[in-house]
């Protein structure tokens, strides 16, 4: 059994873009495009993961947003299947807001 990646509460994480267009968009500096996938880890259980959308600021409400949900501003996964389907790549930011490091550290 390997490790493929590990996940800690407060990491980023870049959801449903995968590696080549992530590099894409650095190489073009289309930060505004990057940000609608980079999430945070919010909250880690068992069997159960959430990530909100780093801009996102009204976290105790945001579960309760009806329509959160589908405009993408968090993502649960309740299975290790539907997670790797958002082609997960962890980030490393430094203290003023550059990514230095892509993925599955």
């Amino acid at each position: 059994m390997t490790l493929e990646m590990s996940l800690q509460q407060n990491e980023m994480i870049i959801l449903g873009a995968d590696k080549q267009l992530v590099d894409e968009m650095l190489s073009n500096k289309d930060y505004a495009k990057l940000s609608e996938y980079l999430y945070v880890v919010w909250s880690l259980s068992n069997s159960d993961y959430w990530f909100r959308h780093h801009l996102e600021t009204k976290n105790s409400e945001l579960k309760s947003v009806e329509s959160a949900k589908e405009a993408k501003r968090y993502y649960r996964s309740n299975s290790v299947a539907f997670f790797m389907a958002l082609a997960p790549l962890k980030v490393k930011i430094n203290h003023i807001g550059e990514i230095v490091a892509i993925g599955n550290q």
